[in-house]
């Protein structure tokens, strides 16, 4: 699934950030893994000392890769490159990360001869929508659990709070609502924030447009491309997301929020 916006090519103020945010998350979706290079941004490909470089995982990127893939090396104060990253992944892939739902790790999975056990949602997963060949568009998640059930839910968790288990199903969403007796999916997702990169260009009485010095320039870029994802992700809600449930084949009750505010109910949505 591909969202375009109109500004990309004008605006080459933000261009190269773009290119370089995107290629790194498609790189690892040709490849299916991840490649750190020493003392290195994977974003701008610019080297520091490895006290200036953290890493992170793309949010829900197990969805799309196996652990350890997904996980990505960057400089610390380019953070910002990372989070735009995250919603290029979920638009890419049209997913909802569990870690912007209501969803409970620990859960319950209905097994194929009808029993009923523990199971646990990976928390770096997320939901999918996706349309086989062979059956409806549907929307649902992964579930790990064992063959062997067993009360001590504390095995499903590893140190680094990833889950695991001897066997993993992908259920409807539908069916996973019934079966943990979820009432209402809440989806809570946030715009990226501006305001230092505006404050740093404000203190040096430069308004955006400005090309005194390369750190000013790089503000400014940094802000367009802030603009640029933000404007990215309140289309994929709108042109997406919403009509995922909206003409999914079986009612889920939803609730979408964007930096706290419900852009979509189905209980206020008319079919």
């Amino acid at each position: 699934m591909t969202l375009v916006l109109n500004n990309i090519e004008e605006n080459e103020k933000c261009t190269d950030f773009i290119v370089n945010i995107e290629a790194t998350v498609d790189f690892m979706s040709v490849f299916c893994f991840s490649i750190r290079c020493i003392n290195k941004d994977q974003f701008t490909s610019k080297k520091y000392e490895i006290k200036k470089l953290t890493s992170s995982y793309i949010i829900g990127c197990e969805i799309k890769w196996v652990f350890p893939g997904g996980l990505v090396m960057y400089a610390k104060k380019n953070k910002i490159l990372m989070d735009c990253a995250n919603i290029y992944f979920m638009v890419k892939y049209n997913i909802i990360p569990i870690m912007y739902t209501n969803l409970e790790i620990l859960c319950k999975v209905k097994r194929s001869n009808g029993t009923i056990q523990t199971a646990a949602i990976n928390p770096n997963d997320a939901i999918k929508y996706f349309s086989p060949s062979f059956q409806k568009k549907r929307i649902g998640l992964n579930l790990n659990f064992y063959q062997d059930d067993s009360s001590e839910n504390e095995k499903y968790f590893r140190q680094d709070f990833r889950v695991i288990g001897d066997s993993n199903k992908f259920v409807s969403f539908v069916d996973h609502m019934k079966t943990n007796n979820i009432q209402i999916l809440t989806i809570k997702l946030y715009s990226l924030d501006k305001t230092i990169y505006e404050e740093k260009l404000e203190a040096k009485n430069i308004h955006p447009g400005a090309k005194n010095t390369d750190k000013v320039t790089r503000n400014e870029k940094i802000i367009n491309t802030i603009n640029y994802y933000n404007e990215l992700l309140k289309k994929w809600i709108y042109e997406e997301l919403i009509i995922m449930f909206t003409s999914h084949n079986e009612y889920i009750p939803v609730e979408i929020y964007l930096d706290g505010a419900c852009l979509f109910s189905n209980e206020t949505f008319s079919y």
